[in-house]
């Protein structure tokens, strides 16, 4: 985040949701509408924590909006891919 602040190149909106915000999200969730919606979450979970070995009781997460035009929305996002790159994010 230090370093989003310091590009000065920032999106609409950038919001931190520490792990307990996290966790109350994932248990807030909806149920599923279909089976396919179940196995693709499924799925998504599996790659998450034993493919990238996230572990859910130490993620944080964070949300962006990007708003301007095709260009400057471009721009803002190859700035944030950089930075998440620099910090493995």
């Amino acid at each position: 985040m230090e370093d989003v602040a310091k590009s000065r190149c920032w999106p609409a909106s950038i919001r931190v949701v520490d792990n307990v915000q996290f966790k109350g999200a994932q248990a807030l969730k909806e149920g599923f509408h279909s089976y396919l919606a179940q196995f693709i979450d499924g799925v998504k979970m599996f790659y998450v924590q034993t493919i990238r070995g996230f572990d859910l009781n130490q993620v944080a997460a964070v949300t962006m909006v990007f708003e301007g035009t095709r260009q400057e929305v471009e721009t803002q996002k190859a700035n944030i891919f950089r930075l998440c790159a620099k910090h493995n994010g």
